[in-house]
């Protein structure tokens, strides 16, 4: 803080940069930790997060990796209730059908790269290869978007909040109970 600092890296350099901002939250701002379906993600969050923040969840899955969770706070001395969690809930209001067939197209294809929520859902879609995909070449897009179709619309209807400010309280409430 007092003294300049610099750095030359492969991508970033600094040459006698000061940090002159404080964290506001003491010791440090609040540490939450992206754990998606990965068991030893869910297990980093115990011992070390302030928070989790996960992704496509449903009903049933999130206590299940929440239980995760609990368990290696527990076990690295640390009470469970002081980790926040939230999680990504994709919410959609389609103005008409055309716009809720778009919306649900989309879903699938999100949920291609989450395969352990289709693994939960009962699904083992021939899909499940597109985890980790980095190329988006018109191609691999256009094949991304073809796989999705073999995704139920249960599926997303089961994850994602679409349709109407009711029925997105809805499932929210059903997901966050």
């Amino acid at each position: 803080r007092n003294e300049p600092v610099s750095f030359s890296g492969r991508f970033h350099q600094l040459k006698n940069a000061f940090l002159s901002q404080s964290p506001k939250q003491k010791p440090h701002s609040p540490i939450f930790v992206g754990a998606f379906g990965s068991k030893r993600a869910l297990e980093v969050v115990g011992p070390f997060g302030d928070g989790w923040y996960g992704w496509l969840s449903t009903p049933n899955l999130f206590p299940k990796r929440w239980s995760v969770i609990k368990l290696a706070a527990e076990s690295a001395g640390r009470q469970p209730n002081r980790i926040l969690a939230s999680s990504h809930v994709p919410v959609s209001f389609p103005r008409n059908p055309e716009e809720n067939r778009r919306t649900v197209t989309v879903a699938k294809a999100m949920l291609l790269v989450e395969k352990t929520v289709l693994r939960h859902l009962g699904y083992t879609a021939e899909t499940l290869h597109y985890q980790h995909l980095i190329s988006l070449s018109r191609d691999s897009v256009a094949r991304i978007m073809e796989a999705a179709e073999g995704v139920p619309d249960d599926a997303v209807y089961r994850t994602m909040a679409i349709g109407g400010i009711e029925d997105a309280k809805q499932k929210i409430d059903q997901l966050f109970r």
